[in-house]
């Protein structure tokens, strides 16, 4: 079994607040999130 890895660069935060059909939000550091996506490229 793989090692869970998560990506970095996007932060999830849950709202209890939030009617049930939103999960969460979503913010993106787009440096961090460039520099993850070229460190783990698999094409």
């Amino acid at each position: 079994m793989t090692d869970k890895e998560f990506p970095q660069g996007i932060i999830a935060k849950r709202n209890e607040k939030a009617p049930d059909f939103v999960l969460c939000n979503l913010s993106f550091k787009v440096d961090e999130f460039i520099d993850y996506l070229k460190e783990n490229e698999s094409n």
